[in-house]
């Protein structure tokens, strides 16, 4: 699958339920019941993986993130925090040498 029609998928998600903006989970399951439908099994779900028809829990994730770092509409409302809590860590990892 090509990774611009994942951004495209995640884009859409993202601009018709906001609530997936701030939860991954929700993210994941709009984009499953998307391309296996909601009567699926954890089985169907597997098997689209590893046939390559949807793409994995982590290209959806860092489709997010890069949507929502380059389209502030997309942001949710913990958005900022989770940036500021990040920033934080990395700092703290510098001072005290990782």
């Amino acid at each position: 699958m090509k990774a611009s029609t994942a951004q495209d998928e995640i884009k859409d998600i993202l601009e018709r339920n906001t609530s997936s903006r701030d939860d991954d989970l929700q993210l994941l399951a709009q984009y499953w019941q998307q391309h296996i439908g909601i009567d699926s099994t954890i089985r169907d779900l597997l098997r689209a993986m590893k046939q390559g028809k949807i793409h994995s829990i982590g290209t959806v994730t860092r489709c997010r993130r890069k949507l929502q770092e380059q389209h502030e509409h997309l942001r949710g409302e913990r958005y900022n925090a989770r940036q500021t809590d990040e920033q934080g860590e990395m700092i703290k990892d510098i001072v005290h040498g990782f």
